[in-house]
């Protein structure tokens, strides 16, 4: 079982690792499945099915048509890749495989009768030649557990985000028109944020970014650059912090908040510049909402007082009888 952030090559490493077990990269002897929460013991392994007539089939899954084929050549070995397997229940999908997946259960006097069984079949067993091989996404907290009966049946093996030397190498020749020392600093800048993410308490390690993301499978054009990369990868904003310099000690700059169009409501009150706004002047606050907060702004001499000059409190509102407008509003 290989588990880890996104990006960390889980499913790249599967398939390398299903043909060194086969010895030869040999397509027929793999196969590869993806469980989800939606996937059940009828979808994996064996259930039934509507067929053209309109009467049900019993038709078998993924894992006992995979056995059928490792059966039929013993000497080969025979992979079967199960994509995000904590996506799922794997308990509720597996069923007795659960038992039956253990190297010592693999006999014909460990055989069991299988939740569906057709006329004059025998119990079931699954062949020595047929290994099992999964992916797991840490990041997925909401989803189905792993329990310990299943952990006791697979190795489980934690791939980390390798911002390596080789990596280096490979990314300088996918993108030859930039510098190395480029490619350095990006390095240097991933790890950093990979760092802070790990050490986030509501994110952690199983939030940080793989270096997958970050390797394209052909050579860029030369129009194209780190920064056309890391816009298709983490967005246009994001791509341009990390890539481009930093300011003074290298902390971002926070933004200033949103300040929208002051608009006076008070009766007898014109805006500035307007030709019926008298020499008088008084002050009014100004207020916006940024990042879901109500922030008052500082006041700012910005209306007139048509007649009169006031203080720099906000003065009650005028009844519509005593205002020299003399339509209130």
């Amino acid at each position: 079982m290989l588990q880890g952030a996104p990006g960390t090559g889980k499913t790249w490493l599967a398939r390398r690792l299903a043909y060194a077990l086969i010895g030869s990269r040999l397509d027929d002897a793999v196969r590869s499945v993806q469980f989800h929460p939606g996937t059940s013991y009828e979808d994996f392994v064996r259930g039934w099915r509507p067929g053209g007539d309109g009467r049900l089939t019993l038709v078998d899954g993924p894992l006992l048509q995979h056995a059928a084929r490792a059966r039929t050549a013993p000497d080969i070995p025979h992979v079967i890749v199960i994509e995000e397997f904590n996506r799922g229940n794997p308990a509720q999908a597996l069923g007795e495989m659960l038992t039956l997946l253990e190297r010592s259960k693999r006999t014909a006097a460990d055989a069991l009768e299988l939740t569906y069984m057709r006329d004059d079949e025998l119990a079931f067993f699954l062949p020595d030649n047929l290994y099992v091989v999964g992916t797991m996404n840490t990041a997925d907290r909401s989803l189905a557990l792993v329990d310990f009966a299943l952990r006791r049946r697979f190795a489980f093996f934690e791939l980390e985000p390798q911002f390596t030397d080789a990596w280096a190498a490979e990314l300088a020749g996918r993108f030859r028109s930039d510098a190395p020392t480029r490619i350095d600093g990006l390095r240097t800048r991933i790890v950093a944020m990979n760092q802070r993410i790990a050490d986030d308490p509501s994110l952690g390690p199983s939030f940080r970014i793989g270096h997958a993301y970050f390797t394209p499978g052909l050579e860029a054009p030369r129009s194209r650059d780190l920064v056309h990369l890391g816009r298709r990868i983490i967005g246009p904003t994001s791509a341009r912090r990390i890539l481009a310099r930093r300011s003074g000690d290298g902390r971002r700059r926070r933004r200033r908040p949103h300040v929208g169009p002051l608009r006076c409501t008070e009766p007898g009150r014109v805006r500035r510049g307007s030709t019926s706004a008298a020499s008088g002047s008084s002050s009014c606050t100004r207020r916006t909402i940024s990042t879901g907060s109500l922030i008052e702004r500082r006041r700012s001499r910005c209306c007139a007082v048509s007649g009169t000059t006031t203080s720099s409190t906000r003065s009650p509102r005028r009844s519509p009888a005593t205002s020299t407008r003399g339509s209130g509003r």
